[in-house]
C-alpha cells in the first residue's frame, strides 16, 4: 500500500524515547537538525508548521503509526 503523501522515517534523536519516527513530509523539508538533535525535535514539534509524527519501535512501525494519525486527521 502506497501511502498519498510524502513521508520521511528517521532514527528518533532523543535517547531513552521511542527509536523510529516517521513525518508526512518530503526529507528534503525536514532541517536536518530537527534529525539529529533532541532538543531542536521538541521545540520544532511544538511549531504550527510542523507535520504529523508517528512513532514506532521499527521504521514500519512508525510509519503504521502516522498513516493512523493522518487517518484521524482526515476523518475529523
Amino acid at each position: 500500500m502506497q501511502a498519498p503523501w510524502p513521508v520521511t522515517i528517521f532514527p528518533n534523536p532523543c535517547t531513552g524515547e521511542i527509536p523510529w519516527l516517521a513525518l508526512a513530509c518530503e526529507p528534503g523539508e525536514v532541517p536536518p537538525e530537527v534529525t539529529s538533535s533532541c532538543l531542536v525535535l521538541n521545540y520544532w514539534r511544538r511549531q504550527r508548521s510542523c507535520p504529523p509524527i508517528g512513532e514506532g519501535e521499527t521504521p514500519n512501525a512508525a510509519l503504521a503509526d502516522l498513516m493512523a494519525a493522518l487517518s484521524r486527521r482526515a476523518a475529523s
